[in-house]
């Protein structure tokens, strides 16, 4: 069984983020996903340093962080992209006839939204045409 996924970031007073590397024990941190209050443990113990839940949450863990900070750069590098009219190419695989092929995702795309329902499903990432009509749904599965 591997190690467990612990936090290793959380916010400082001014919502900078910080590693575990650079918390001061006894510092106010709060965490990046539910803004709740985040301890400092196990600082030179057996266990990795890591950032824990000031009262337990079920809402949230480290994978459930990675997925968050996973989730922002995402919706970041595409935002910027989209803005900058930057390619954004992709490659897969076809099954049927084994196949490669590329295409810039971004072609056609003029915005994106985070917010959109498709028919009852509701993509992360939504990439709209001008006008607005969906294009791409991305659900990350991290």
């Amino acid at each position: 069984m591997g190690k467990k996924l612990l936090h290793t970031t959380g916010c400082d007073e001014e919502e900078r983020i910080i590693h575990i590397s650079e918390a001061e024990r006894g510092g106010i941190y709060t965490c990046p996903l539910c803004r709740e209050r985040i301890v400092t443990r196990n600082e030179g113990k057996s266990q990795r340093p890591h950032f824990a839940h000031f009262k337990k949450s079920d809402q949230c863990s480290g994978e459930s962080v990675l997925r968050y900070y996973f989730y922002q750069q995402a919706i970041s590098l595409l935002q910027q992209k989209i803005e900058q009219k930057h390619p954004f190419f992709i490659e897969w695989s076809c099954p049927y006839c084994n196949r490669k092929y590329t295409k810039d995702l971004l072609q056609q795309v003029a915005s994106l939204s985070t917010e959109l329902t498709i028919e009852g499903h509701h993509p992360d990432i939504a990439l709209l045409d001008t006008k607005g009509k969906p294009l791409f749904a991305i659900k990350l599965l991290i």
